[in-house]
């Protein structure tokens, strides 16, 4: 650069061309920045230009009004700037090349093109997380253990509910939840995909007279069921995995612990009645059916 006047061009035109990119693809990722790269902006001078222009950009940028700075060029179009800077003069060429070096070079530029990455990353990570759910790896550690999902409700796609009665009128609400695209993979394929989870949740009930009769809704979580499917047989030998599927018990009065101790005992019993549609009461999940 050359001298106080074409530093303070070079600074303008960075801070209006980074105030340009972060208001247009970053300003809905700001809440999302991590502390780190907020500070940059939080530990700026409080009169600094960069700093004015960048927040006020983010905040009052007029895409219909929006000029372009280009050296000492300004254009209110597109079409103007593209005229403008088509510049056939061999020295304004080598001014133009020199300008847009320096540009690049700025440490203005290079600063917020850090901080414009990091809000597009941030972004993208949180809507991944926000739209994940979790695989059959996350759930069982390397003895065959498996984990409850937390969070099932929320990640989880719901098949289907039963609602079963006992010989003394109780009535309990089976609900099933099972990863994104497992009905569409059993709808295609006839069973469901190897490392299926099946989350079933089995809660009581309450029921009141209401307009449309005698109306029953769930009320309070009595045990959770969990199966993973297993075409591989990964854990030989383990009495909770057999028959292609990965079996677990959890209570409420004791939610975090794995009280089944072998599936045939603890599990299997209830599932004969379905044997021929791989242990999985289906006719209960209508999402299974063909559309």
């Amino acid at each position: 650069m050359q001298g106080n006047g074409q530093t303070r061009q070079i600074d303008a035109a960075s801070e209006i061309l980074v105030a340009s990119l972060i208001s247009r693809h970053a300003a809905s990722h700001l809440a999302l920045l991590p502390e780190f790269a907020l500070s940059i902006w939080r530990h700026e001078d409080a009169g600094s230009t960069p700093a004015r222009v960048v927040f006020d950009s983010i905040c009052q940028w007029n895409l219909r009004k929006q000029a372009f700075h280009v050296g000492p060029s300004l254009a209110e179009h597109c079409n103007a700037m593209k005229a403008t800077l088509q510049l056939n003069d061999p020295e304004q060429r080598l001014q133009r090349k020199r300008f847009t070096r320096d540009l690049l070079s700025s440490r203005t530029v290079r600063r917020y093109m850090i901080v414009l990455l990091l809000a597009t990353l941030a972004g993208y990570q949180v809507r991944s997380q926000s739209s994940g759910s979790y695989t059959w790896s996350d759930l069982v550690d390397k003895t065959g253990n498996i984990r409850k999902p937390t969070d099932y409700r929320d990640r989880y796609q719901s098949l289907g509910v039963f609602s079963v009665a006992d010989l003394s009128g109780d009535v309990e609400m089976h609900y099933t939840y099972a990863p994104p695209g497992s009905a569409e993979y059993y709808r295609k394929n006839g069973k469901f995909a190897d490392g299926t989870v099946l989350v079933k949740e089995v809660l009581g009930s309450d029921h009141a007279q209401l307009t449309t009769g005698d109306a029953r809704w769930a009320s309070g979580t009595k045990v959770w069921f969990i199966m993973i499917k297993d075409e591989k047989g990964r854990y030989r030998g383990n009495p909770l995995w057999g028959d292609g599927w990965g079996w677990a018990l959890y209570k409420s009065d004791a939610p975090d612990k794995q009280v089944a101790v072998d599936y045939k005992k603890d599990c299997l019993g209830c599932h004969v009645p379905a044997q021929k549609t791989d242990w999985v009461y289906v006719q209960g999940y209508p999402v299974l059916a063909a559309k």
